[in-house]
């Protein structure tokens, strides 16, 4: 019953990550920080996809979803960093420390995998 639950208000919430996904991106003139936006919430949204996975007990068979949502969280730091300095209006795009361990991260723990 508890487990059913999770899942239900999981399921909920991966909806409404949908919803607000489209109707970030869904538009004729979009501006680009919606775009980086609709990019930062769609990874929360995989952990919970990634969660109901696992409380419903599928993810012994599709095991790599795991790890590929690992991986894709590792861009967090620097989707949120992009988006603060796009709405600044600053003319860096990108911070060479942040940028250069998120790849490093993202390399290695592709061939960890």
């Amino acid at each position: 019953m508890e487990n059913s639950l999770y899942i239900a208000l999981n399921v909920i919430a991966v909806v409404n990550i949908a919803i607000l996904l489209l109707f970030l991106t869904a538009r004729r003139n979009n501006a680009y920080p919606n775009l980086i936006l609709a990019f930062i919430l769609g990874i929360p949204g995989l952990y919970l996809f990634d969660n109901i996975l696992i409380c419903s007990g599928v993810i012994h068979h599709v095991s790599f979803v795991f790890f590929f949502v690992q991986i894709i969280a590792n861009l967090f730091p620097l989707g949120v960093y992009y988006y603060v300095h796009l709405l600044l209006g600053d003319g860096k795009k990108y911070h060479p420390i942040l940028l250069t361990g998120t790849l490093a991260t993202l390399v290695l723990s592709g061939y960890v995998v």
